[in-house]
């Protein structure tokens, strides 16, 4: 999925929201321990792949 960079902006945005809203313990988790882990990274590109498909 190419985002135009006119749009890029609010599809940041966008998908942070959703993965704030899906993952929740994961964003408390990382913003705790400011520390993201090679699971962690793991678990947010599936929650990238879901707000792409969508």
């Amino acid at each position: 999925m190419d985002v135009p960079v006119k749009e890029l902006k609010q599809f940041q945005s966008d998908m942070l929201d959703y993965i704030e809203n899906a993952a929740p313990d994961l964003v408390k988790k990382i913003d705790e321990e400011k520390v993201v882990s090679d699971e962690m990274i793991e678990e947010i590109k599936k929650y990238v792949e879901e707000f792409k498909s969508r």
